[in-house]
Order: structure tokens, then C-alpha cells, then sequence
């Protein structure tokens, strides 16, 4: 049996998502990890990609760098540093001859560069992934498949223990750009992409997000509306007494589903109402989507080793994501205004 050929695999950052990424990968026996540092050379920057790299067995250490791609041979490169380097990278990587990377949510913080890495993208024929896991979940699959092109009405509802650490929060109302983003595109992936209203109220009862530098939210409830008449609630608390909790709720004239958190008995499809749960809440996201996790790098890796497109999560339906997030800050900041994304396209070609 011929060996499969060995695929090396940049990995830029030494956080949490890295290490979820890395832990997959080092598990997979074709696949070489390469460190890739971005930045400043800084000593506390230079320790953790030390031990990042030990941890997870990663060689060629010292050697490279977002600067000097063209020499490293990347068959792809996985992006999990902040959200503010996110385009600078993956334009990088891109004019560098990366042919395949897989770039953590979300694509960017602002359409101008958005579009400028997709422009990038375009030109040197490199095709990207984003990090959007719910599409992988096994759960979430099963239900899309049943009831595609089927829903009118979506109801999604993500609710975490705790905010994360404020030196993590980097933008303004992060709660929609760090949360409601998977929710606005879970919301695309089950309805289509033509949203034309969207309104977003919020509040905030923490009092450390209160004194935080950038003016922070602790829940939101969004309201999307689609051209074809289908709509959507959204949901989003940091501060939940009972854990980690993750619902999606479609209803129908004939039926109403109901998936919260994960099942270990699958999904069933009954006439009337379906419910599929676990008896207790997750911790956190990483308990709650670990598998999907894996599956969704394995997906990313096997468009790698075919030379293939990417199956979900492209940079066309991140961009999509953007808008929203975009139109979603816009109309919390205002109270609720209603905006229609398809006009407010400061973004659209």
C-alpha cells in the first residue's frame, strides 16, 4: 500500500483555539505541524511558542515566520491567533503561495480587509476556511439534512457560564462578534443568505464588562428577517447560572424540533414535537463541540490532500457572516434600528 504523502501544516498562535487545533492534528499520522510566528519577536510572545510547540510536538521551531512563507513548503496553513490579525495574515499566506488555509472566526474585523484578503485569495488561486464548527457538529448535520429547505422560523438560543477575560475582548459589544457570529451563520447555513432586516436590542448587568475599557454587552436578542418570508430569534446571554447551553429550536405548521446541547441517541424525527437533549449542561464550548472540532479539521484537511474546494465555511459565507455582525453592531448601538444588510452593503461588490 503506497504511503500517504506528508502534509505540512502551519499553525500560527498558542492560545486556546490552537491548542484544540493542534491536539486534532497531532493525532493525524500524515500531517507534519510547522510553528509560524507573526508579530514582534517579544520574549513573552517567544516563550509561549515555545512551550506551544513542545507541548504538541511541533519542530522547525525558530524558522519561520509570516514574512518568509515562500520557503516554508506549506501544503496549509491554520490561523489562530486574534481576530485583528486575521486578514494581514491570510493575505500573507496567500500571495506567499499557501494554497489552503483554515483561519479561525472571524475572517476579519472590518469589510475593507475582508475583502482586500478576499481579492488576495482570488488572485493566487488560495482557497480558505473559516472556522465556523456548528456546521460540523453531528447533531446540527443530521437536523439540517432533515429539514432542508423545509424552514420557516428559527430559534436559536447560546448561553454561556461566564464572559471571557477582558483582555480578550478586543472590540466593542464582543458578545456579537465573538457569540452571535456562529449564531448568524448557523442561521445562514439553515435559512439561505438573504437576510434583508436585521435588529439587535442589548443589555449589560456584569459589572466588571461595565468598567471595561471598549463598552461591553452581556445578552442580546437578534431579529433576522429573510426575503423569502422565513425568520429567525436569536438569543445570547454571558452569565448563565446552570452552564454552558446551546438550543436550536425550528418550528413548523407540522412539527417543531428542539436540539439543546448534545444527544447521545442521535436524532429521531417524530410528527408533532422532537426533542433531542442530554441530561446535563456542558461546561463550555470545547466539551460541548468537541467533535465537531475534529471533524471539521479532518474536512479541512481532506480538501487539502485532494486538491478539492472547500465543502463549508468558505470565505464567500464568512463574508456573509461579516455583514451581519457588522449591520448587528450598528443597530444594537442604536437601540434596535432595523437595518437591511443587502442595502447596508457597504460590503457588497
Amino acid at each position: 500500500m503506497a504511503m500517504k504523502r506528508q502534509l505540512r501544516v502551519g499553525i500560527v498562535g498558542t492560545g486556546k483555539m490552537a491548542k484544540i487545533r493542534a491536539e486534532v492534528m497531532s493525532g493525524i499520522e500524515d500531517v507534519t505541524m510547522i510553528a509560524v510566528a507573526h508579530g514582534s519577536p517579544e520574549a513573552d510572545r517567544t516563550m509561549r511558542l515555545v512551550a506551544f510547540a513542545r507541548q504538541h510536538g511541533i519542530s522547525d521551531l525558530d524558522k519561520w515566520s509570516i514574512g518568509d512563507l515562500e520557503d516554508a513548503g506549506l501544503d496549509a496553513l491554520v490561523v489562530c491567533s486574534t481576530a485583528e490579525t486575521h486578514c494581514d495574515i491570510i493575505e500573507e499566506a496567500a500571495k506567499a503561495g499557501v494554497p489552503y488555509i483554515f483561519c479561525e472566526k472571524p475572517f476579519g474585523v472590518a469589510i475593507p480587509e475582508i475583502d482586500r484578503a478576499l481579492i488576495a485569495l482570488d488572485a493566487h488561486d488560495a482557497k480558505l476556511q473559516v472556522g465556523f464548527n456548528r456546521r460540523f457538529d453531528p447533531h446540527f448535520l443530521e437536523l439540517h439534512e432533515k429539514v432542508r429547505g423545509a424552514v420557516r422560523h428559527l430559534e436559536i438560543v447560546s448561553l454561556d457560564p461566564a464572559p471571557p477575560s477582558l483582555e480578550n475582548l478586543t472590540q466593542d459589544r464582543a458578545l456579537i462578534s465573538e457569540t452571535m457570529v456562529h449564531d448568524f451563520d448557523t442561521a445562514l447555513w439553515f435559512l439561505g443568505d438573504g437576510v434583508d432586516c436585521i435588529s439587535v436590542r442589548e443589555s449589560c448587568k456584569n459589572q466588571d464588562l461595565k468598567r471595561a475599557e471598549l463598552y461591553q454587552i452581556d445578552a442580546a436578542v437578534a431579529l433576522l428577517g429573510f426575503e423569502d418570508g422565513e425568520t429567525c430569534t436569536i438569543r445570547n446571554h454571558w452569565g448563565s447560572p446552570t452552564g454552558y447551553r446551546q438550543e436550536i429550536r425550528i418550528c413548523d405548521s407540522n412539527y417543531e424540533v428542539w436540539v439543546t446541547n448534545s444527544s447521545d441517541n442521535g436524532t429521531s424525527w417524530l410528527v408533532g414535537v422532537c426533542r433531542m437533549q442530554s441530561a446535563a449542561l456542558h461546561k463550555g464550548f470545547q466539551d460541548r463541540y468537541a467533535e465537531s472540532y475534529v471533524l471539521e479539521i479532518l474536512a479541512f484537511l481532506r480538501s487539502v490532500r485532494e486538491g478539492g474546494e472547500i465543502s463549508s465555511g468558505t470565505a464567500e459565507q464568512a463574508r456573509q457572516v461579516a455583514v451581519l455582525v457588522d449591520c448587528a453592531r450598528e443597530s444594537a448601538y442604536l437601540h434596535g434600528k432595523s437595518f437591511n444588510p443587502l442595502v447596508q452593503n457597504h460590503v457588497a461588490a
